[in-house]
């Protein structure tokens, strides 16, 4: 064949390929917007399916505590944020300490009566730069969703999930976030993804393609010892600054034995939740109990006391507000100190219920022993 011949025979395939059509992208017309789909949630007013939100908070102030929280909550059908959840299987990548992570499950389990969720932990190593460990994600999905639906996704943590890229750079990164989306698409899930901040900041680490890209951003602080705020800073269809407070608690799993010390955990319950049937009271108030008590320990004689005087002693020493705010933070404060076991009332008294003289020592809602020294990585 000679070399005009050759050249000929080319121009023709190029021809026909050139006039073949070329792929299209997809696309919807708008119609009639009053039958648009509405937005599916996975927690109401806060992740939707199809949405990738980012927890970032410092070492040790308890992500995994708040992302177990979340998924229990998702996996039994209760709530979160005060806000309702669509009950569905929960898949939790637990690609850093998977071990302490179940031990987390398993104290949420013992307290909410050996419960069965649908949970299921897997642990690594995966690579989220890599389209193959991503469709891995998503084939296992929806194995799981055989039975139940899978609509929360959780990577604890990106770096371990990351496959050791730098996550200073933007392109890895943002491959990474795409293939984030795709899982949480593909599922029809709402994806978690925690992430840490820098060392001693309250800023995340890493490339800016992180916050770029993520659907939602959920910062968390320590506020005191124990007690936590989860903030939404940043987000694309939803309102920002909402906040949300938590309470760290300790939970034992097994107890002492002559041959081995207690195993515990540290979990997470939000302020304002039911334990026992009775609501846990914020820090303010506890704050305030601890005071109210220890002024009352100091004004009265008898274990009796007029309820208007403490009221007036109580705005005196500025642990109340003056007016009718202060006498209803008064009653709320009796209300706990009263579920306490510490002080009942009437409309005209106070009464101490303490059988024995009591150190001014600080309260707390919960029982001796629920906390003890709180090591986040137990």
């Amino acid at each position: 064949m000679s070399v005009q011949t050759q050249i000929r025979g080319a121009a023709r395939s190029v021809t026909r390929n050139s006039d073949r059509p070329a792929p299209t992208l997809s696309v919807e017309w708008l119609g009639d917007p009053s039958s648009a789909k509405r937005k599916e949630w996975v927690i109401r007013g806060v992740l939707g399916v199809g949405e990738v939100m980012v927890i970032h908070a410092d070492t040790k102030v308890g992500k995994t505590q708040l992302a177990t929280h979340i998924s229990f909550a998702v996996a039994t059908g209760g709530e979160i944020f005060g806000r309702s959840v669509t009950k569905a299987a929960v898949l939790y990548g637990a690609f850093e300490k998977a071990p302490v992570t179940k031990k987390r499950f398993r104290a949420l389990q013992r307290i909410h009566e050996n419960v069965e969720p649908p949970i299921a932990v897997c642990s690594g190593p995966v690579n989220l730069a890599s389209a193959e460990d991503a469709k891995k994600i998503i084939d296992t999905a929806k194995e799981m969703s055989s039975t139940l639906p899978v609509k929360l996704i959780v990577v604890d943590t990106l770096n371990r999930a990351s496959g050791g890229v730098d996550e200073n750079a933007a392109g890895p990164m943002g491959l990474i976030f795409n293939q984030l989306s795709r899982i949480a698409e593909e599922v029809g899930a709402g994806v978690i993804v925690l992430h840490h901040n820098t060392q001693g900041k309250t800023k995340m680490r890493g490339s800016s393609a992180v916050p770029a890209s993520a659907d939602i951003l959920m910062s968390l602080e320590k506020r005191s010892d124990d007690i936590r705020e989860a903030k939404i800073t940043a987000a694309n269809d939803i309102p920002e600054g909402q906040s949300f407070r938590f309470r760290l608690r300790q939970v034992e799993l097994t107890p002492r034995t002559a041959a081995a010390d207690a195993e515990s955990t540290v979990v997470m319950e939000a302020i304002g939740s039911v334990r026992n049937g009775d609501p846990v009271a914020s820090q303010a108030i506890l704050s305030r109990a601890a005071e109210l008590l220890q002024l009352f320990d100091r004004l009265n004689k008898s274990g009796r006391f007029g309820r208007a005087a403490l009221l007036s002693a109580a705005r005196d020493q500025q642990i109340v507000s003056e007016g009718k705010s202060g006498s209803e933070q008064l009653r709320v404060t009796l209300k706990e100190l009263k579920r306490q076991g510490r002080l009942d009332y009437s409309h005209q008294d106070i009464w101490s219920l303490q059988t024995t003289p009591r150190s001014n020592v600080p309260i707390s809602s919960l029982k001796e022993g629920d906390f003890g020294p709180m090591d986040l990585d137990q």
